[in-house]
């Protein structure tokens, strides 16, 4: 639903949609609203995310939260946030529900409604369409966030796409912690190694690691004796775990509470079926 940019008209919608607001896929997608564009409750995050090729525009901690849950997904196959519904169409289905349509605070334009996200999920043979809502819980006491998301979810339903409403305390609380801390090993766009392909060659001397031993420990034991027997960094085997953790060739328990006190024999690598199927 949008919550978006101060000042609208008619022609300010227009030149959005002549600049791609709304459109592409994947790396091309622009969202319709920007987390610079606006004010908005409570805090906003710029996400890059290597999965999707390109920085995500999130509004609030609950949208974080569930993004961290869609990227990790094999399933999804692309995320488009912040995602314009027509507004044709939800003037339409306004009016035939008897709900007042939005309008821009202290003007006469009618709203450019949004979900969340919008989600391409490969289910068997075919991709999916599926649109999201985060919510606090106690927005959904309040009759007119009802009335609007019933009209957002009107409007897709005659789209052919269900609106899924996702209460942000009910979010698991610490798979969404860890899927955080896993995520954030990655490097960051024009990061400078030690070398060119450092972290490639130290995941694949774990990986080794890993295959041909066990180690009777915790992750974090394993990761500090990593260290000092390649005479590198402190914190540099944790971090070259967690990327393989991120890229799939480790798989752990993300329910579980401090992972990197986990021992080693709750980690497994993954097969080589798992590595040709890995997103």
């Amino acid at each position: 639903m949008s919550r978006g940019i101060q000042l609208f008209t008619e022609e300010r919608i227009v030149e959005l949609q002549r600049n791609g607001r709304g459109k592409g896929r994947l790396a091309s997608y622009t969202p319709w609203l920007f987390a610079t564009e606006g004010y908005y409750d409570g805090t906003t995050h710029e996400l890059p995310s290597h999965k999707f090729g390109r920085t995500h525009q999130l509004l609030s901690d609950g949208e974080l939260s569930l993004f961290y849950i869609l990227e990790r997904s094999a399933a999804v196959h692309d995320v488009r946030e912040q995602f314009p519904l027509d507004r044709e169409l939800t003037m339409e289905v306004a009016h035939s529900l008897g709900i007042k349509h939005q309008f821009y605070d202290g003007t006469h334009v009618p709203y450019v409604m949004t979900v969340d996200f919008m989600v391409d999920r490969h289910v068997g043979q075919t991709t999916r369409l599926e649109a999201y809502e985060v919510k606090v819980a106690h927005d959904l006491e309040q009759p007119r966030v009802l009335e609007l998301l019933e009209v957002s979810r009107e409007s897709l339903a005659r789209l052919g796409i269900e609106l899924h409403i996702v209460v942000k305390e009910l979010l698991p609380l610490q798979k969404v912690k860890n899927l955080g801390w896993v995520r954030n090993a990655q490097l960051e766009e024009n990061a400078v190694e030690q070398y060119e392909g450092y972290f490639e060659d130290y995941k694949a001397r774990m990986m080794q690691e890993l295959s041909t031993f066990t180690f009777e420990g915790s992750l974090s034991d394993y990761c500090e004796d990593f260290d000092r027997r390649n005479g590198v960094y402190k914190g540099t085997g944790l971090r070259v775990a967690r990327m393989l953790v991120l890229s799939r060739f480790l798989y752990m328990d993300f329910s579980c509470e401090s992972p990197e006190r986990l021992h080693m024999s709750t980690f497994r690598l993954a097969s080589d079926r798992e590595n040709t199927d890995r997103p």
